[in-house]
């Protein structure tokens, strides 16, 4: 289980919902075989359609880019996200799966099997 921060809001926010916004955003679920992706706020919502990946275990989860950014790594690979929207994601192909990961940003070191 992972707790991340999601995008900064602007500023022509009420304080309330800008303070929610600026704390953690998403809870992330690892199970066996998929991953639940939870919207934190005034309310817990699952989230069905977004970028994370919900059909493989996350090894890691966590922000990169001084907070800005959203990692996610599965067993067989890696993805960037700026909140719900994925920027990139990386297939990673090695003969085995991905088991542990670490981060010193901007810095990410992946363990295989």
């Amino acid at each position: 289980m992972w707790t991340v921060t999601g995008p900064k809001t602007s500023g022509d926010k009420d304080d309330d919902e800008k303070e929610i916004q600026d704390g953690h955003a998403f809870l992330i679920l690892s199970r066996p075989d998929s991953s639940m992706i939870l919207q934190t706020g005034q309310e817990i919502q699952e989230l069905d359609h977004s970028g994370f990946s919900t059909q493989t275990a996350t090894i890691y989860a966590g922000n990169v880019g001084e907070g800005r950014y959203i990692l996610q790594v599965s067993s067989g690979g890696i993805r960037l996200l700026d909140g719900v929207q994925q920027l990139q994601h990386i297939p990673i192909e090695m003969g085995t799966p991905i088991v542990q990961c670490t981060v010193a940003d901007p810095y990410i070191l992946i363990m295989s099997d």
